[in-house]
């Protein structure tokens, strides 16, 4: 496997791309200057320099909310295009998702993870054209709203426009549901989902069941502000199996309930096809990524099976 986090380099001529692409993904110098473990200063004064450089320009007021902060150029491109290969070279991965759907997936040695939570349900396609992102973890419900035609879960890769698309693994749609939720969820019961900026996919499938949706603050990304918020509202949260288990742990005495109809979310693992085709050591991520899921999957349905017998 190759280098992890810890022991990758940037080499010092790339150094500025990854401090302005940290800016891009954080959304600030402050966090991207947290995440890099380096000063406020610091990160704003090579950005600053390269946004100057470079002659890009920011995008200000009503721009996409997709959109890069601080635009491109075909030099920015090309300079991204070279960190990314070295990057990938290396086995150091720069995976985006979010945390309700990287959930489904044990925590990762091998792959650069700072700052992973998406802003944007559409940002992806814009960080991964850009050489921003090289990898995302994306909800089927989100890719369907925006694909014309349903994806099949079987092949080992599907070719969507620029993107190649990887089926990596599943896990039951249900509610995780505090003590004192009554046994029946009567129509427009508010259910607890991420903002429809980061979810659609899952609000779509709360209003489709007639529920309503109690958007969860932008503030709430790990597990641990998920549950302190849920304590707070004791409502019910639309939850994959594995994302259920990893608020359980932090939530007494909730519990987790199937979906009215039996629903799977599958978990897509997104990258640009010439990216995928160009660098062979990717599909030994996604092997051992579908590996992690297959194992959790059993580990799931036999937690299941010993919850529905209690």
């Amino acid at each position: 496997m190759g280098r992890s986090q810890a022991t990758y380099r940037v080499p010092d001529v790339l150094r500025p791309i990854q401090i302005l692409d940290f800016v891009e993904l954080a959304g600030s110098t402050l966090a991207a200057a947290e995440a890099l473990h380096l000063s406020q200063p610091t990160v704003s004064r090579h950005s600053r320099r390269l946004i100057h450089d470079l002659g890009l320009v920011s995008s200000t007021g009503n721009r996409d909310p997709g959109a890069l902060r601080h635009g491109s150029s075909a030099c920015l491109q090309l300079l991204r295009q070279a960190a990314q290969h070295h990057r990938l070279m290396a086995g150091a991965w720069r995976l985006g998702s979010c945390p309700w759907v990287e959930a489904v997936l044990p925590a990762f040695n091998t792959v650069v993870r700072n700052p992973v939570q998406l802003r944007h349900d559409m940002s992806w396609r814009i960080l991964l054209q850009a050489h921003v992102l090289d990898l995302v973890l994306i909800s089927g419900f989100d890719l369907e709203l925006i694909c014309p035609e349903p994806l099949p879960s079987d092949p080992p890769i599907t070719v969507w426009g620029a993107f190649a698309l990887l089926p990596v693994g599943s896990s039951a749609m249900g509610l995780l549901c505090p003590p004192t939720q009554p046994d029946v969820l009567h129509r427009w019961s508010p259910i607890a989902v991420p903002t429809d900026s980061l979810a659609p996919g899952l609000g779509a499938m709360v209003r489709q069941t007639q529920w309503r949706c109690r958007y969860a603050p932008k503030s709430c990304h790990a597990a641990g502000s998920w549950a302190k918020w849920l304590e707070d509202v004791q409502v019910p949260v639309a939850a994959t199996a594995a994302w259920a288990a990893q608020l359980e742990r932090a939530l007494n005495s909730w519990y987790w309930r199937p979906w009215p109809k039996p629903v799977q979310d599958q978990v897509w693992l997104v990258a640009l096809e010439t990216v995928w085709r160009s660098h062979p050591q990717l599909e030994e991520l996604r092997n051992q990524l579908s590996g992690q899921q297959q194992e959790f999957d059993a580990d799931s349905e036999s937690a299941s099976r010993k919850s529905r017998g209690n």
